[in-house]
């Protein structure tokens, strides 16, 4: 099959491995976006030592760094800051290292951006939904997004931002120079949870236009540690505020 160029996007990929289910769906999501397209992706690894096995794996596809990070909380949208002063092209997607989409939806958007219309698009409508182990088994041996399309009622709906705007994680791609002028993710944010929210409404308030794909995104499940889930009363009071922080200025 024809691959596209994307020749203006940097597509940036924090990640920490902690279980073989991670690193297996970081490669499927990799496989996702690098099968159907010629294009830049930095996958930033931070962990407490590098083992040398996820550069081994995907360093035909794409760029690696990796950081030495003793934390055991994955201090995500850091990383993301990080991997953004490495882009050079005009264009940045923020990639989770597990999510599954229909490739058509990234070059709608890619299109859509190109035409000086939008600053910001998400390659989805705001579903995003969490399959099954017995779902995600079937995608690794078949990898056919049809198999995803075919079990949508089998699957579970994740996040939601407040209001009915649908979901905000998982992928989006932006403006470099707009990232960098409306500050970047928000570091307050440390940890998992609701920094994406935060980045959306943040947007807003700084008039980005704001483009939305059809079609869901999918995320390929995995066990929730510390890093899938608030950690501390203190890490959700904080992060609750620093959203509300936004929505209401």
């Amino acid at each position: 099959m024809r691959k596209h160029f994307l020749e203006d996007i940097t597509f940036l990929i924090p990640v920490r491995i902690d279980s073989i289910i991670r690193l297996e769906n970081l490669l499927l999501s990799i496989d996702n976006i690098t099968n159907y397209y010629h294009v830049k992706i930095i996958v930033l690894e931070a962990t407490k030592y590098n083992n040398g096995i996820l550069e081994k794996l995907i360093k035909r596809k794409v760029s690696y760094l990796f950081y030495q990070d003793h934390d055991d909380i994955f201090h995500k949208t850091k990383y993301i800051n990080i991997l953004s002063q490495e882009a050079s092209t005009k264009y940045i997607a923020i990639w989770d290292a597990d999510v599954i989409l229909n490739h058509t939806q990234i070059i709608d958007c890619y299109s859509n951006l190109l035409s000086g219309k939008f600053d910001l698009a998400y390659p989805y409508n705001g579903t995003f939904l969490d399959m099954s182990y017995i779902i995600r088994s079937y995608y690794m041996v078949n990898k056919k997004i049809s198999i995803l399309d075919n079990n949508k009622e089998k699957m579970n709906l994740l996040y939601q931002a407040s209001g009915n705007i649908g979901a905000v994680g998982g992928a989006f791609i932006i403006d470099l120079n707009k990232f960098n002028e409306i500050g970047k993710m928000n570091e307050e944010f440390y940890g998992w949870g609701l920094e994406d929210g935060e980045f959306y409404y943040r947007s807003i308030n700084n008039k980005l236009k704001i483009y939305r794909s059809n079609g869901p995104l999918y995320h390929l499940t995995h066990p929730r540690d510390l890093n899938g889930k608030f950690h501390s009363y203190f890490q959700t009071t904080k992060s609750k505020c620093e959203l509300l922080k936004t929505i209401e200025s």
